[in-house]
């Protein structure tokens, strides 16, 4: 009798706890914010901040002058385009490095990435 409430109990509770860690792996992350440091060496950009990593969403540049915000045009997970006023920037996720077009100049660098989110 005492047999068959404890292998019973120990199923119920093995269920219980498969169920809940493999819900728990798929909730979805509530908060992301990219952030690409690049140390004023790329038009004077300081850094690049991605809050929303959608395509129609807004990006911040953070520049010596202040900030302005950005367009994001096209966004994958290995890159992302942006358009700013007379500026278009293409971000590889991946590795940090970023471009950007002003004008007719063209620069290059590569960026330190971190990467928070809840």
């Amino acid at each position: 009798m005492y047999k068959k409430i404890n292998s019973a109990i120990l199923v119920q509770t093995t269920v219980l706890l498969l169920l809940s860690a493999s819900l728990w792996s798929c909730f979805p992350e509530r908060f992301r914010h990219e952030k690409y440091e690049c140390s004023g060496s790329l038009f004077n950009i300081k850094a690049i901040v991605l809050n929303k990593a959608e395509t129609g969403s807004h990006a911040k540049i953070i520049s010596s002058s202040g900030e302005k915000e950005a367009y994001i045009t096209e966004i994958t997970a290995e890159t992302t385009k942006l358009e700013s006023a007379n500026m278009r920037i293409k971000i590889n996720r991946k590795t940090g490095a970023v471009t950007a077009t002003f004008g007719a100049k063209y620069q290059s660098t590569v960026c330190k990435k971190s990467v928070f989110k809840m």
